[in-house]
């Protein structure tokens, strides 16, 4: 019989803000959007078990989502407002069972892109 593993401190603290946020968005407090995320990662990042993609994404979906917000929603096509504490219940969801969201969109959008190593870089590495 297999135990479902309990979430980390760090993967709680960060699922939870994350959850408030979407119910502050739904009470429409959208003030209230993203201002706790210094905070929660500075208390985060000292303990933080979360692998590091998936703290990535979840830290720059939560401050675009702030972002959005502050600028009546434009800037992060293609969602739209209602998206955002659906899609913040998802990751909150995903960071507590340390695995990358299912939605493609949503991994594309806010993982970062691998940087291509410039000509230089490559000429370099032929002979290293």
């Amino acid at each position: 019989m297999s135990s479902v593993q309990k979430p980390s401190k760090s993967a709680e603290i960060l699922a939870a803000a994350l959850e408030q946020d979407a119910d502050a968005q739904d009470r429409g407090e959208f003030g209230e959007l993203g201002k706790r995320w210094a905070d929660v990662r500075s208390e985060i990042v000292p303990i933080n078990e979360i692998p590091n993609q998936l703290f990535y994404l979840a830290m720059r979906f939560w401050d675009d989502w702030g972002d959005t917000s502050r600028h009546e929603w434009q800037y992060h096509e293609p969602f739209e407002q209602p998206d955002w504490p659906k899609m913040a219940r998802d990751i909150a969801k995903h960071v507590r069972a340390g695995t990358l969201p299912e939605d493609e969109l949503v991994v594309k959008h806010f993982l970062p892109k691998p940087k291509k190593k410039t000509l230089l870089q490559r000429f370099k590495g032929l002979f290293s």
